[in-house]
């Protein structure tokens, strides 16, 4: 388990025997962001301060080494994740361009630059064929990862996007908003379009996460509020249509 605090500390623990393995300081005055590999090789950490100037870090799990990310091709990086293969990373910049480059050798295979402003969060499907990117220009893009091509834009945000979480089951895709009236979107990835929005409390709806069994999601806002809401089940389902409540 990584856990990180106000004062910049990020504790790593083995969550079996209770006990603290290492520990990192990684500053920042805004947000940050934890997140391990869908792997479970590595662990990200992204860090803004108030300049909105990011530091990304990532960290190999079997040793804790950390794995540099140097180079004139990072400048201005703003949010990433590796495949499930962890032998790509997608990054997403400042200047609205999503890359992808290998890893970790950081070599550059692809280039998207149809954002228009700020990449905020990319994300890749369990499978690794596609990537989900969200921006500050209120969009969420869907992109072909191997066709090197755009599949689809969802619009419907009122300002910025942000996260995104993808259900287990891969069908469905969740997107934070930047105000109370579209906390949250869900949107059907087959259909690729809206299925509902959510209102919470709050701004700015960085942290979105499904849990492992799809059932539930949650949201965390920049105010320090977590939302959680369960999916209703097929008797709740029918028994709404019915006018009934559910045994």
């Amino acid at each position: 388990m990584a856990a990180g605090n106000t004062s910049g500390k990020l504790t790593i623990w083995d969550w079996t025997a209770g006990l603290e393995v290492t520990n990192f300081t990684v500053p920042y005055e805004w947000h940050s962001r934890l997140r391990f590999s869908r792997s479970g090789n590595f662990l990200f950490a992204v860090a803004c301060n108030n300049e909105w100037a990011f530091n990304t870090r990532i960290w190999h799990t079997g040793d804790w080494e950390e794995i540099a990310l140097t180079g004139n091709q990072f400048a201005g990086l703003w949010s990433v994740d590796l495949s499930p293969d962890d032998r790509l990373l997608a990054a997403g910049y400042a200047n609205g361009a999503v890359k992808l480059f290998r890893f970790p050798s950081g070599q550059n295979e692809t280039t998207f630059t149809n954002h228009t402003a700020q990449v905020m969060g990319v994300l890749f499907s369990p499978d690794g064929r596609k990537l989900f990117s969200t921006s500050f220009d209120g969009s969420t893009r869907l992109w072909d990862v191997f066709g090197r091509r755009e599949l689809a834009t969802l619009r419907g945000h009122l300002g910025m996007a942000w996260g995104p979480a993808l259900s287990p089951d891969g069908r469905r895709l969740a997107t934070g908003g930047d105000s109370p009236k579209d906390a949250v979107k869900l949107w059907d990835l087959a259909a690729q379009r809206e299925l509902l929005s959510l209102q919470g409390e709050g701004q700015y709806f960085i942290h979105l996460t499904f849990s492992p069994d799809g059932n539930m999601l949650a949201a965390v806002s920049f105010d320090g509020i977590a939302h959680l809401w369960r999916a209703p089940s097929w008797a709740e389902i029918e028994a709404a249509e019915k006018g009934q409540t559910a045994p």
